[in-house]
């Protein structure tokens, strides 16, 4: 796929590319090869929009593990200033499995808090607690 035709797709608002603020670029044999994030395609469609998305990706990959926890992708997405990790499988890391941005972590983070709340709330109203 071409850098314009990925932002054509953009710009025409296709859910499954308009929704990402990156997107996971895969080979030929539907391997993880690269990330794009919308940076790159705005610096490609400047310089040569005919370009493949595969050699206009940011070249610098940093994934999650699927069996790693949120805490740990997270302390690696501030570590190295991402705001969004494609999810591989450990054992075959070309193996695409998820993705993992900042709303998903903010959604996570959010439901934990309203649990914390809940359990705290049961805990104050129990018999003889004050």
């Amino acid at each position: 796929m071409l850098v314009a035709d990925l932002a054509g797709g953009i710009a025409r608002g296709d859910p499954a590319l308009t929704h990402h603020r990156a997107l996971p670029i895969v080979d030929e044999n539907r391997h993880l090869a690269d990330i794009i994030t919308r940076s790159d395609i705005l610096r490609s469609l400047d310089a040569a929009a005919e370009r493949a998305v595969l050699e206009a990706g940011s070249h610098e990959l940093v994934v999650a593990y699927a069996d790693e926890t949120l805490g740990s992708a997270t302390a690696r997405m501030l570590r190295r200033n991402v705001g969004r990790l494609p999810v591989v499988n450990r054992d075959a890391p070309q193996e695409l499995v998820g993705y993992l941005g900042r709303p998903n972590i903010l959604a996570t983070r959010l439901r934990e808090l309203d649990e914390e709340q809940l359990r705290e709330a049961s805990w104050h109203s129990c018999p003889g607690r004050h």
